[in-house]
């Protein structure tokens, strides 16, 4: 009796040893996830948030976000430093408090979603360094009401001032962001001509204008978006300028 009741409280003490392991190596990865940092890294870059406001500084792209952002959602302020070269995917993906982004000249593509649903957000100046801005960037911000861009050429994607006041205040027609045609609020045309001095036609500007027939563009154009004229079933002349160096899918 003596020799298994031995025997037992062994394998108890054994089987002890193995149960506290898993717990003591979960509670080190629940540590190294860094829940509620103030600082990190994110693809080429690193972030430091001070309070509530974030800076993002480096030589090179961010890193993409899920849904969970390594800042947190509660930022107000946020300062890109010159040597970061984009603006990530979700970067600030939802964060309503967000009133104040500053983007240096060294910025040159700015992620799909990146700015969606920042509700506080009232106004934000492009640099004449970006080059892209990716579906829905600026989808949903609410407040949005004053957008500064270059005169240079930007590659627009579909939706990117959706739901805005900037865009709810521009006049019916083809808008205008610095030198790109970016989006068509009148009703959908037979024919569109695009004004002279016009560098780019943003994605998605006319998918699905079944009424649409003719197309004219300048010579200035010198590219066309992703989808920009996807499912006009009823187009049947486009004019193609000479300048023009890219077409989206």
């Amino acid at each position: 009796m003596k020799k298994v009741l031995s025997i037992v409280l062994c394998l108890i003490m054994v089987m002890s040893v193995f149960a506290v392991v898993p717990i003591s190596v979960f509670a080190e990865e629940t540590d190294v996830a860094d829940v509620g940092a103030s600082s990190g890294t994110t693809g080429e870059c690193k972030w430091e948030l001070d309070g509530t406001e974030l800076t993002i500084s480096g030589n090179g792209e961010m890193g993409s976000n899920s849904w969970d952002l390594p800042w947190g959602k509660e930022i107000t302020k946020v300062v890109i430093m010159n040597g970061v070269t984009s603006i990530s995917y979700h970067a600030f993906y939802n964060c309503s408090n967000l009133e104040s982004v500053n983007i240096a000249d060294s910025v040159t593509s700015i992620g799909s979603e990146s700015f969606l649903g920042c509700s506080s957000l009232k106004s934000i100046t492009i640099p004449s360094s970006v080059v892209n801005i990716g579906d829905r960037a600026f989808h949903s911000c609410t407040s949005l009401v004053d957008i500064f861009f270059s005169n240079s050429y930007i590659d627009i994607g579909g939706a990117v001032f959706y739901n805005t006041p900037w865009l709810a205040n521009q006049s019916d027609g083809v808008v205008y962001a610095g030198k790109n045609a970016c989006y068509y609020k009148g009703d959908y045309p037979n024919s569109i001509t695009f004004k002279d001095g016009t560098l780019g036609v943003s994605g998605s500007i006319f998918q699905n204008c079944k009424n649409l027939e003719v197309v004219v563009l300048p010579d200035s154009v010198v590219g066309i978006g992703d989808n920009a004229f996807y499912g006009c079933s009823n187009l049947n002349s486009i004019d193609m300028p000479d300048s023009l160096t890219s077409i989206g899918v």
